[in-house]
């Protein structure tokens, strides 16, 4: 069961800490297919197009095949795939990508990511301020929360002993479609336990828990590798953190509501992901609607 994800890489050394985490994360690497992505600093002519004009998503070139981006782009990605190798990963399932259109990080991104068929898009630090963007521009269009219709995971810090994934959910198609997106991504072989976390009232608890633990299971994570915890709070957020903070997690994920929402319902509830980036301090956030 292969799963492809597309890792954004960037200048800054907090870049490389998403590749600590993808290998930490897969302990059986022959099934995961990473896309390196970079988007140039010194780009050709931007195309006239600007709604992913120029290029075709998910087609893979490497960098000898992109003659208008430079060679520090192209060293760039040649240092993460070396890097990646070093962790377990074999050539073969690296695939290397330069945006050389000339439009913004963000821009690159969410087209590369609706696209090209990717199962997530693994961000760095600067994650946050993407995010930030989104949640700025759909005050007046929603346009660009739209368009990312891909799961986000954004990377904060190394990997150093955490394990396991924090699924929080609720009564929501949202949180089950992110219970489908953990159950695929770690697969069969996890090394990793999922703890399905519901904050809210222990009558209604059992049910939203087994609709998620369902999820999870039909994509053949094991089933023995499920724990469950129900937290009474009416701040959801900091009921999330203080388990987060006391469990360890190598991941926390979220749900996001649909784009069709009201605005202070856009992404899951009060704006759950972003509390969540700002104070967070798990290794990864990963969110998805």
């Amino acid at each position: 069961m292969q799963r492809h994800l597309l890792l954004t890489i960037g200048q800054d050394q907090t870049s490389w800490y998403k590749l600590d985490f993808i290998a930490d994360l897969f302990p059986d690497k022959t099934e995961v297919l990473l896309t390196l992505f970079s988007v140039a600093h010194n780009p050709g002519t931007p195309p006239p197009d600007p709604a992913c004009a120029g290029r075709t998503p998910g087609s893979v070139q490497t960098p000898a095949q992109t003659p208008s981006c430079s060679e520090a782009d192209q060293a760039l990605l040649h240092e993460a795939r070396n890097r990646l190798m070093t962790k377990g990963f074999s050539s073969e399932n690296l695939l290397l990508k330069v945006a050389c259109s000339g439009r913004g990080a963000l821009d690159e991104i969410t087209c590369e990511g609706s696209g090209g068929l990717y199962d997530a898009a693994v961000l760095g630090r600067r994650g946050l301020t993407w995010i930030e963007e989104l949640v700025a521009d759909s005050v007046s269009s929603n346009l660009l929360l739209r368009r990312v219709d891909f799961p986000i995971w954004v990377c904060r810090r190394r990997t150093n002993g955490e394990s396991g994934v924090l699924l929080c959910v609720s009564d929501t198609r949202h949180s089950l479609r992110m219970a489908d997106h953990v159950g695929f991504v770690l697969g069969p072989d996890s090394a990793h336990p999922v703890t399905i976390l519901h904050v809210g009232e222990e009558a209604t608890a059992p049910s939203v828990l087994a609709a998620a633990a369902a999820e999870l299971t039909v994509n053949g994570f094991p089933p023995e590798l499920v724990r469950t915890k129900v937290r009474q709070d009416k701040n959801v957020a900091r009921a999330i953190l203080e388990e987060a903070a006391e469990g360890n997690y190598m991941a926390v994920a979220v749900g996001m509501s649909p784009a069709s929402s009201g605005y202070l319902e856009t992404l899951f509830p009060a704006h759950m992901c972003f509390k969540l980036l700002r104070k967070m301090d798990c290794p990864a956030l990963w969110v998805s609607r």
